[in-house]
Parts: C-alpha cells; sequence; structure tokens
C-alpha cells in the first residue's frame, strides 16, 4: 500500500480527518505502511460486528487502538512500553474512549473480569511464552472475539503454533488473513454464543 493508496482507504471509511494522526503512530515502523492495512482489517472487523468494548495487548505506537476508538469501542490498551503515558496526553475527549495502561500484560490480564469485554487483540510479545499467556487470558476474558496478529509472520511461528494449542470449545477460527490481507496475519477466533 502506497501514500495515495492509504488516503483512499481512509476516505472509503471517513477517516481521512485522522490521517495524520494515523500515520504518525507508524513513523518507526518498516515498511511505513503495512501496518495501515493491517489496522484497517481490523478497523473493518470491529464496524461490521458493532464491536462495543476491546481489550488490546501490544499497542505499540496506539494505531490499532486509535482504529478501535473510531470504529466506535471502548478500548482497554496495555503495553509495557512507557509510549503508552505519551499516547494519554495527547488521545483523550469523546472521540478516544481509549483508558492506556503501561504494565506487563501477563501482571494485568489475570485481573480483569472473565467476559469484561466483547474482543480481545493480542499483539503483545511473541515469545511462546507470553504469547500463550496472552491468548489463554484473551480466551478468558472476551465475551465474543479474540483477533491474534502475527499468524502468518515467519518471523514469530510461536504465535501461531500456540494460538493452535489454545483453540478449545466454545471457542473456532473464524476468519484467517493471511500476510497478504493483513501484514503478518491476523486469525479471528469466535466463541459459539458469545453476545
Amino acid at each position: 500500500m502506497n501514500l495515495q493508496q492509504a488516503l483512499v482507504e481512509l476516505r472509503k471509511r471517513g477517516l481521512q480527518d485522522y490521517a495524520a494522526l494515523l500515520f504518525a503512530s507508524q513513523v518507526r515502523r518498516e515498511p511505513f505502511l503495512a501496518p495501515l492495512k493491517y489496522g484497517l482489517a481490523y478497523y473493518d472487523f470491529l464496524r461490521e460486528h458493532r464491536v462495543k468494548s476491546v481489550l488490546e495487548v501490544g499497542s505499540f505506537h496506539g494505531m490499532t487502538a486509535i482504529l478501535a476508538a473510531l470504529a466506535g469501542a471502548e478500548v482497554i490498551s496495555i503495553d509495557i512500553s512507557p509510549f503508552q503515558q505519551e499516547l494519554a496526553k495527547y488521545l483523550t475527549g469523546d472521540c478516544f474512549r481509549i483508558l492506556w495502561i503501561a504494565a506487563d500484560s501477563r501482571e494485568v490480564l489475570p485481573l480483569i473480569a472473565s467476559g469484561r469485554v466483547e474482543a480481545v487483540l493480542v499483539d503483545g510479545a511473541h515469545d511462546a511464552s507470553t504469547a500463550r499467556a496472552d491468548i489463554r487470558e484473551g480466551l478468558r476474558i472476551a465475551r465474543r472475539f479474540v483477533l491474534v496478529h502475527d499468524t502468518d509472520n515467519p518471523k514469530t511461528p510461536s504465535v501461531r503454533a500456540v494460538l493452535l494449542q489454545e483453540i478449545k470449545e466454545p471457542w473456532r477460527v473464524k476468519v484467517e488473513l493471511p500476510h497478504s490481507q493483513a501484514p503478518w496475519g491476523l486469525t479471528i477466533l469466535e466463541k459459539a454464543g458469545g453476545s
């Protein structure tokens, strides 16, 4: 996706006023616009399924949290990076209903009640141990969906392997977006009877 294509995609979704903010959240990423393609797939999913609450594990520079808020969800974003506190200073108000928590997910997730949010996005540390802990907690906390990023990334094969080991009833794979549709892959799980 080049800059012009990115602007067209943002305009289609009515997000053109937030282009500078979304691009600024990606200034340290390479390739520059690839994460936006993944972010827009995430945004579209949340809008299509009218998801109103999201817990995000791993925010990095905040793009997915911003997009979830713009999709109409209240967001709890957990990332070990102190950058969360910087984001919190600037992204406040009615449009950005985001609670930024700068902490290790392995310490915070066990404290969150089961069924607390409709969806959980897991995109934190990619080692097998942390991925397993984040996915297990995500399956416990989410009422409807668990979205796991980096499931088609050759640099992080443990994420997909752990995910496949952890899927159990009442959860099932709803959608698997390969690298071509959501850079580095996105697997979406749905809970049977989830509401």
